[in-house]
């Protein structure tokens, strides 16, 4: 389902991976985000790269 992001995607491919998030729900859009993050901060805390969320990331709009 993923495609690297070098290799682009299709307006149709892009609204069709989209709508596979429709009913991910607000606490599955949290958990993703905490895996996510539970990945890449300690990687980036060991190279001293600082990592930060912008507020106004639309699909976090309404937490």
């Amino acid at each position: 389902m993923f495609t690297r992001a070098e290799e682009g995607y299709s307006l149709k491919k892009f609204n069709v991976i989209g709508a596979s998030y429709k009913n991910v729900g607000l606490k599955g859009m949290k958990n993703s985000l905490f895996s996510f993050l539970s990945e890449i901060i300690p990687a980036a805390k060991q190279r001293g790269v600082l990592k930060c969320i912008h507020l106004d990331v639309s699909s976090f709009s309404y937490v």
